[in-house]
């Protein structure tokens, strides 16, 4: 309903788990804290509303360089969707530094959560320091590695797409496919599949 939640939302959490939990390790507590927000977020969704936030095309950088590192496959290198009820990115393919133009332009309220400095973070790590040293090297990095991770995403969904239209032969089978499909990948069956006949 374009209200702004009151509070930084991490820190909210990091406090209600300091209290409940003092043994919890940094890392366990970031993750923790992340499914605390998301399950506001729901929360939230349930009474109307659609949680807009300002991740961008550095945070799909930062995501693939800490996915890869911890070892994901192909299908999950980028891990955000532009739409993922109820949290809509409609910045996610811009550059940070438009997000923040664009924001103090249209006189926007602006909130940078205060974790996002703290080195204890593995995340802020390659946020300051390796992003950071790779733009150095080589300027325009960051948006080359982001559209580096949707390409590689496009590309596996089109390979599913084009295994599942094949088994389109064998009715049975390509129904079995479509009921095993993410939403997404429905979608572009469908239409693919309507465009075709």
């Amino acid at each position: 309903n374009g209200e702004i939640l009151p509070e930084n939302s991490r820190g909210i959490w990091e406090g209600v788990l300091a209290k409940k939990d003092k043994a919890v390790a940094k890392k366990e507590k970031d993750i923790v804290v992340f499914r605390q927000r998301y399950k506001k977020f729901k929360e939230l969704s349930k009474k109307g509303w659609l949680i807009a936030v300002g991740h961008h095309q550095k945070d799909i950088a930062e995501n693939i360089i800490f996915r890869l590192s911890r070892g994901v496959s192909a299908h999950n290198l980028v891990g955000m969707k532009v739409y993922n009820k109820p949290v809509w990115r409609p910045f996610l393919f811009a550059p940070h530094q438009y997000i923040k133009e664009w924001a103090k332009r249209h006189k926007l309220p602006h909130r940078e959560d205060s974790s996002n400095v703290k080195m204890a973070y593995s995340r802020n790590i390659i946020r300051h320091k390796v992003l950071s040293e790779l733009e150095k090297i080589f300027p325009g990095s960051t948006g080359k590695i982001a559209q580096t991770g949707f390409d590689i995403v496009n590309l596996l969904r089109e390979q599913k797409l084009d295994k599942m239209r094949l088994s389109k032969k064998h009715k049975s089978l390509a129904i079995r496919e479509l009921t095993k499909a993410s939403p997404e990948n429905k979608l572009c069956l469908i239409s693919s599949l309507i465009l075709e006949n």
